[in-house]
């Protein structure tokens, strides 16, 4: 077995799932025919797997796979040496000293490994289908004939397409990529659409939710009436690109300095800061009664300032961990 094969364990059965000419999106087929359950231990399996042998940089043949298995077990049982494994969320955590000093990394291997490897594999069934037509008779057949195949195992198995956003996005990318081609190679992605609002949903309550709940002197910082109308706002401005209508003016009783920060994060965390939205220093004057003797040119210079800000405990990590 040569050292780029993907290999995913399904009941101690070594199963390769390569791309061909023959079958350009085999990778794809493969993942999609799984039910949620086996695709989630197949992936499992296969980051533990690269991540071990990443690091030992050594090419696995069939007549020691049992050796890969026995380290597979010990790390899933937390028994690997100096190694902890949160299986549910695909992250190792290595254990060392310094001076005596016991320190740790952590690894999130479906960041480090899963994602890059669908990109690869997506970039790898490119290239064998542009190949495979040059020697097909029939461009149009050979790409719709591999279309079809894999349109029909989406259609059968939309549970696993929403197990993974990076998968999404990598399929979506595909149809982007098959409709260039032609406009009816374009597939037909039902789940995408409804995955794509509920992440947007959640990263906006990521953000802004603590404001349900009691700044520092346990008073609430927003009620529950003010606080959904401005999760509403908030969905608007993102959504759309440019300042709701605002109904009515919301004072949340926290600093300005950090409803002002809050929003610089929900910028950086959407589209980073490299070109600054400016509709974001509108909203916040137009949006809050705290800004009200604020003007734009001072919420701007402000924008991202976190000197007077501190990390309170009420604040979410995603807000902390720019602090």
């Amino acid at each position: 077995m040569r050292k780029n094969e993907y290999i995913l364990f399904e009941d101690s059965i070594l199963v390769c799932c390569e791309s061909n000419i023959e079958k350009p999106f085999k990778f794809f087929e493969y993942l999609l025919s799984l039910n949620k359950e086996i695709f989630e231990t197949s992936i499992n399996e296969v980051l533990t797997f690269k991540y071990i042998y990443t690091k030992k940089e050594v090419t696995i043949f069939d007549d020691n796979l049992e050796v890969v298995r026995t380290e597979i077990r010990l790390i899933k049982n937390n028994t690997f040496p100096n190694t902890h494994f949160d299986y549910k969320n695909n992250i190792f955590i290595n254990e060392y000293a310094i001076n005596g000093e016991i320190k740790s990394d952590e690894y999130d291997l479906k960041k480090q490994y899963f994602t890059p490897l669908l990109i690869q594999e997506m970039n790898k069934s490119k290239e064998l289908l542009l190949k495979g037509t040059k020697n097909s008779k029939d461009f149009i057949h050979f790409v719709n004939t591999n279309k079809i195949i894999l349109q029909d195992i989406i259609d059968n198995n939309q549970e696993v397409i929403t197990t993974e956003k990076s998968f999404i996005d990598i399929l979506c990318k595909i149809s982007h990529f098959l409709e260039k081609i032609k406009e009816t190679f374009k597939l037909h992605l039902p789940k995408y659409e409804e995955f794509q609002k509920t992440k947007e949903v959640d990263f906006i309550s990521s953000v802004i939710s603590y404001m349900k709940g009691k700044n520092e002197k346990g008073e609430i910082i927003l009620n529950e009436k003010d606080y959904n109308l401005l999760y509403l706002y908030v969905q608007e401005l993102i959504e759309k690109e440019k300042v709701p209508n605002i109904k009515k003016q919301l004072k949340p009783k926290i600093s300005n300095d950090l409803l002002r920060f809050t929003f610089w994060v929900l910028h950086y965390e959407k589209y980073t800061t490299k070109k600054i939205r400016l509709y974001f220093y509108d909203f916040i004057k137009e949006a809050f009664e705290n800004f009200k003797g604020s003007e734009i040119s001072s919420i701007k210079s402000q924008f991202g300032t976190k000197t007077r800000v501190t990390k309170d405990n009420f604040l979410p990590e995603i807000i902390i961990k720019h602090l």
